[in-house]
């Protein structure tokens, strides 16, 4: 991975392109993926579902995930904290994530929730409470081979500014 971690996180509020990255950066560097949705489906951690998401005791997936290297990937990931870790939070202008999640079919409250969590920077504010390093990348408008590139600058150390993301205003619109 990097002399700096052990691990990459790949976290953010869905539609913002977290698995297509994760899989691009995975082949780049020829690291394993854990499609944490899948991981858990896989390793029984969840206690069923509610209104269509699993449920998870974040707990007991930490304890099953604090062994696993390479690249880790769901909007989970930004409520606990694992060692070893370079975060990178995905984040999406909440018009445009409205527009990637209803074409994926998701309810028009489940859309709301998650503008309302991507104005708010939920997942920025949980990572940075979890871990050291933690990076925000915009995706607005970007292609997932764009925010590859852009999240291999800063896992290499080439990315010299650490950006910081606003959408606050969205909701002011």
């Amino acid at each position: 991975m990097s002399s700096m971690a052990k691990r990459l996180i790949i976290t953010g509020t869905p539609g913002t392109g977290k698995t297509t990255v994760a899989d691009l950066l995975s082949r780049e560097l020829n690291e394993p993926v854990i499609h944490v949705t899948d991981y858990i489906k896989a390793n029984k951690l969840s206690s069923g579902t509610k209104d269509g998401e699993l449920l998870v005791d974040t707990a007991r997936l930490r304890k099953a995930l604090i062994s696993e290297p390479g690249i880790l990937e769901s909007h989970l990931l930004c409520e606990f904290s694992l060692p070893d870790a370079i975060v990178i939070v995905l984040r999406c202008r909440p018009d445009e994530l409205a527009k990637r999640m209803s074409k994926r079919g998701y309810s028009a409250q489940k859309v709301r929730e998650n503008q309302e969590a991507e104005a708010l920077d939920y997942c920025t504010q949980l990572a940075e409470q979890h871990y050291k390093k933690v990076f925000e990348v915009d995706t607005t408008g970007k292609s997932a081979a764009q925010t590859a590139e852009e999240c291999l600058k800063i896992i290499k150390g080439r990315k010299q500014k650490k950006q910081t993301i606003d959408f606050s205003d969205f909701f002011l619109q």
